[in-house]
């Protein structure tokens, strides 16, 4: 299962993303590359595999009874989905403008700036630094500025099953600042 959630657009090794994996899945929801609000798309190559899931996502008028969701996109959601459509190259630049801004404007902070490997070409879907110090410190500086920053993720997954023996994992958590990054941005 290649999950391109928040990569619709990217490439790597010049291949785009969605034809690597049996089932490929992306997000439609409302921070993603398109947003359609909520939902997604499931991408296969097996006829198997999306008749499975044609099957599981519409509960109504079936034969037999098996286990099903209502998971059909609604009309509208999709005029808003294929409104954004031909615009999607547009927003991938825009997005890349503003790294370009960024990794400027950053040259000489206590950030660690994102590193693109020469076999992908991302959509900067979120702008990732590694702060050298108190990330809190960040966070609350940036707030009296009016610029809203975040952790990429509320918490790490093992947090919630409070595991424990994780090091790289509190270490990454504890230092990643998200910076806002969206085409309308000013």
């Amino acid at each position: 299962i290649e999950d391109c959630a928040q990569a619709l657009g990217a490439k790597y090794k010049s291949k785009m993303v969605g034809g690597f994996g049996n089932i490929s899945i992306f997000s439609f929801y409302a921070t993603k590359m398109l947003t359609c609000g909520e939902g997604g798309m499931l991408l296969s190559n097996s006829e198997k595999i999306l008749r499975i899931a044609r099957d599981l996502r519409d509960y109504d008028e079936k034969e037999d009874y098996s286990i099903r969701y209502n998971y059909k996109m609604t009309d509208l959601q999709a005029a808003l989905g294929l409104g954004q459509l031909d615009k999607l190259s547009f927003f991938i630049r825009r997005r890349k403008e503003i790294v370009r801004k960024y990794n400027f404007a950053f040259q000489k902070c206590n950030f660690k700036l994102p590193l693109v490997s020469k076999e992908i070409e991302p959509v900067f879907y979120r702008y990732v630094v590694k702060t050298k110090n108190n990330l809190k410190k960040y966070l609350v500086s940036l707030k009296k500025r009016r610029i809203v920053c975040r952790r990429p993720i509320y918490k790490p997954l093992h947090q919630y099953f409070q595991l424990r023996g994780l090091p790289n994992t509190e270490k990454a958590w504890a230092t990643a600042l998200s910076i806002p990054i969206y085409p309308a941005l000013r």
